[in-house]
């Protein structure tokens, strides 16, 4: 599914919520600083006015000066009046032809990525993205989750194409163990990844990417390493935060007609395989093929459909996933 949209009509739904956000703040402020407001609807007015004495509640303990005294509801109306005039007028200029918003939704029979299943159990996952094109730039987010409530990850991107290349920063997030805008690199959940990808074209349609994650919860497992688990047990052997692991995954991909051959492997120990600290080195982490076809269920409606044999060879592992786009 997608639907066309201009810059300009992005930058005005922003301003316009942004406005809408500083009005609920400042009228949010009043209950932090303030004891009291009344709304005066004669004058169509609201009095904000101060407690006096702080062991009672009832009005005649409030003082008869006011403390401050805004029409809000006019300020109000002004915020809301001047969104509306910016929505309308910024799509009035030419909308560039390139601009677009994408929203699409996968479920898939098991969430296997890059080789790894991602769940503790293999389970059925709801995948829903949204994003917003401009001619080479996207920025977006994915998420997924499993139908039973024990599995959630969240990520935010921004990507670049230019002729066959393609940089993309991805932050992912699927622990959420920790406050989710905490992003202190010893303490955060998230972990922030640059990749670069070649897309082949043409008579040679090889594609290969290279993925490193370089901030956040990858990080380094030792085997002396000593922490003290949430039981107050000592446990030796760990991921220590002071290390960044800088996992790395590197794919190698190939289509002919409808079928895709890839191969993904990494150059050290690291997130992929069999996981941190038990194997160091080269290891070949994911390889096989996925095919795709359109379900035809009306003249104007189709349901395209995936289904991807992969296997692990470092993990000693195999996975057949299907994938069904709404």
């Amino acid at each position: 599914m997608e639907a066309t949209i201009g810059l300009f009509e992005l930058v005005g739904g922003m301003i316009f919520f942004f406005a809408a956000g500083l009005l609920f703040a400042r009228i949010s402020s009043y209950g932090k600083y303030y004891d009291k407001m009344l709304y005066d609807e004669e004058s169509d007015t609201y009095i904000v006015i101060k407690k006096i004495n702080k062991e009672n509640d009832d009005d005649n303990h409030y003082s008869s000066i006011l403390h401050k005294k805004t029409n809000l509801k006019w300020k109000q109306k002004k915020l809301l009046l001047v969104s509306i005039i910016l929505c309308t007028i910024i799509p009035m200029s030419k909308a560039e032809e390139n601009s677009q918003i994408k929203v699409t939704a996968d479920v898939v029979s098991s969430y296997v990525w890059r080789g790894i299943l991602s769940t503790a159990k293999s389970t059925p996952n709801f995948q829903p993205s949204l994003s917003y094109c401009y001619k080479g730039l996207e920025l977006g987010t994915w998420a997924s989750t499993d139908f039973i409530g024990s599995y959630k990850e969240i990520d935010l991107y921004i990507s670049y194409s230019k002729s066959l290349f393609k940089v993309t920063l991805t932050d992912y997030n699927w622990n959420f163990k920790t406050p989710y805008f905490n992003f202190k690199n010893k303490e955060t959940d998230h972990i922030l990844e640059g990749t670069l990808a070649y897309n082949g074209v043409g008579s040679f349609p090889f594609t290969v990417s290279v993925a490193t994650m370089f901030y956040g919860a990858d990080k380094t497992y030792e085997n002396s390493y000593q922490y003290t688990d949430t039981n107050g047990n000592t446990v030796i052997g760990g991921q220590n935060p002071d290390k960044q692991n800088y996992s790395t995954y590197i794919e190698l991909s190939y289509p002919v007609k409808s079928i895709s051959f890839f191969l993904g492997f990494t150059p050290s120990d690291g997130y992929y395989g069999d996981s941190y600290g038990n194997r160091s080195g080269f290891s070949l982490v994911n390889l096989g093929l996925s095919g795709n076809r359109s379900i035809n269920i009306t003249d104007k409606f189709s349901l395209p459909v995936k289904a991807t044999l992969g296997f692990n060879p470092q993990k000693e592992d195999a996975y057949l996933v299907f994938t069904l786009t709404l």
